[in-house]
């Protein structure tokens, strides 16, 4: 007897690749209403873009300077009976060294953790997703291959 089963796996419609890689319609779909969709909403990605590092940059500096200005410049006037100018000295002699070394070290994880867990993962999912487009584009039979072309062209054409 043997253990081989005589049909191939019944999960995959082509054989030899992995039971994750699913090609078909679906992913060209996808993959081509989402090229239309960033195409055709470039403006708004791009001022949302703009607006989410302005708001970056606010919520940067809010964290950074705010604290001072709030609570320690405040506190330092009233407890040792200093003038505003010499409050902003102290922060700034004492505690700004201190938030640029903490500020190092954050980026340094940031960037540690991006380069060994995050981009990985990313550069993974992202040829999974590019390997499963050329199975789907490699398994169409030609006159579908020219209808998608001509309906990506017309749309680009549509939105332009």
């Amino acid at each position: 007897m043997s253990n081989v089963p005589d049909k191939p796996n019944a999960d995959s419609e082509h054989p030899g690749t992995s039971p994750d890689f699913r090609p078909g319609w679906k992913p060209l779909l996808w993959f081509g209403a989402g090229l239309v969709a960033v195409i055709g909403f470039a403006d708004l990605i791009f001022d949302l873009f703009l607006d989410a590092l302005a708001l970056l940059g606010d919520v940067i500096f809010i964290v950074v300077e705010g604290s001072e200005e709030l609570f320690i410049e405040d506190k330092l006037e009233v407890w040792f009976d200093l003038s505003p100018r010499h409050a902003e000295l102290i922060t700034a002699w004492t505690i700004t060294p201190l938030k640029i070394l903490l500020g190092i070290f954050a980026l340094r994880w940031l960037w540690r953790y991006c380069r060994t867990r995050l981009v990985p993962a990313l550069t993974r999912w992202i040829r999974k997703q590019f390997t499963i487009l050329r199975l789907s584009w490699s398994a169409l039979w030609w006159p579908w291959k020219g209808v998608v072309v001509s309906m990506l062209i017309g749309s680009l054409f549509v939105l332009i």
